[in-house]
Order: structure tokens, then C-alpha cells, then sequence
């Protein structure tokens, strides 16, 4: 059994994002100061998910606890991204 689950990250503060699955606030990553040092994860009621090694581990933590999906579950994360059409149109001048 797969189970998939769509998140979104927002950066809170320069080192803390939070992480949302369903439009709700599931927890949060804080990168530490020095960059050999793991990601930490608190959930969304503020219990300690413990330190992870790399942002899809604390990700997955994270929906793991909030979704209370047991280990022996497969799961895929998709983030969502917001997609921003631009378009530029240029004028050159023919003679």
C-alpha cells in the first residue's frame, strides 16, 4: 500500500520553514546554524521529532507523525509549488 501525501514549506524565519498537508500546519524544520549539523523536527502540538539527517527524512517525519502513518507504509511527498506564468514579449524595430 502507497500512500500520497501533497505539502507545502513556508519559511517562517532565515532557519525555520513549517510544513502544511492539507492547508494545515503539520510541523516544523529548523536547519541548524552549522551545516554539518542534522535538520530538527518539531510537530504541528510542538513534541520533538527528533534530528534528521537530510530535508526529505525530516519531511517524511513530519507526515508520518501528523497523518499517523506507520513505518511499513510506503509514502510519496509531492510538494506543491505555486506556478507563475510570465510572459515577455519583445519589440524590435524592422525597417
Amino acid at each position: 500500500m502507497k500512500k500520497v501525501i501533497f505539502f507545502e514549506l513556508k519559511e517562517l524565519h532565515k532557519n525555520i520553514a513549517a510544513m502544511s498537508i492539507n492547508g494545515e500546519v503539520a510541523g516544523f524544520v529548523v536547519i541548524q546554524k552549522k551545516e554539518d549539523e542534522n535538520l530538527f523536527t518539531i510537530s504541528h502540538r510542538g513534541k520533538s521529532l527528533g534530528p534528521q539527517h537530510c530535508p526529505s527524512c525530516a519531511f517524511e517525519s513530519i507526515a508520518r507523525h501528523y497523518e499517523r502513518i506507520p513505518a511499513d507504509v510506503e509514502i510519496d511527498l509531492i510538494g506543491r509549488q505555486r506556478v507563475i506564468n510570465r510572459v515577455e514579449i519583445k519589440v524590435a524595430r524592422v525597417h
